[in-house]
């Protein structure tokens, strides 16, 4: 519409001088009234768009996840291992993946994969050495000298290095690639269910 305006107002100024006051005073007019017009439309859009913009941030903070949510769901682990890849705190989060593996080993492993993890995440001058509070390093070193592992272990570590870990996932939420991650986790999620519909569905039909 502002080209039509623009081309009209070029075709105008061709006519004979005579006319040519007439005829820019209507043209100014004119497109004065068709702006004025024009304004109230673009400023709606403009605060549609606003709108949608904080509609779209509030849907993302409450789908935002914790921590814990997060080392639930191996699609999220990977996406969150290279961002502390990034971010230079990677230990806490093998560490983590480390003990959601853990946990469901045989009882007769347990032993076994506890020295593992201490060997590699909680002995003094360890490779992958974490930070945590000296008396669950101690409480942790006791039980496995003492060979009395349960899957509990190691869940005081993991409070201590998920709250380490909760600043880093709230940097990542403020990125475009947190809405991105979520954005496939939610159409992933929604693939599975699907399989599993028609899975249910072709039993049933059996």
């Amino acid at each position: 519409m502002l080209g039509q305006l623009v081309d009209a107002a070029m075709g105008y100024t061709a006519f004979s001088s005579s006319f040519q006051p007439i005829t820019m005073n209507y043209i100014t007019v004119g497109s004065f009234i068709m702006i004025t017009n024009w304004v109230p439309m673009v400023c709606l859009y403009l605060e549609k768009k606003k709108r949608q913009k904080i509609q779209e941030s509030k849907r993302i903070e409450e789908q935002s996840l914790g921590i814990k949510a997060i080392f639930e769901s191996p699609f999220l682990t990977k996406a969150f291992l290279k961002v502390t890849l990034d971010n230079w705190c990677v230990e806490p989060t093998l560490f983590a993946m480390a003990v959601e593996k853990y946990v469901h080993y045989p009882e007769e492993q347990l032993l076994g994969q506890a020295k593992v993890i201490y060997k590699r995440f909680i002995e003094k001058g360890a490779e992958l050495e974490i930070n945590i509070d000296h008396q669950i390093y101690l409480s942790i070193h006791t039980s496995i000298e003492k060979g009395t592992v349960t899957r509990n272990l190691f869940n005081p570590a993991l409070k201590d290095v998920f709250s380490q870990l909760e600043g880093v996932l709230m940097k990542w939420k403020k990125q475009p690639s947190y809405q991105r991650i979520i954005e496939e986790y939610e159409e992933e999620s929604l693939r599975e269910k699907i399989e599993m519909f028609d899975l249910s569905s072709t039993d049933s039909k059996k």
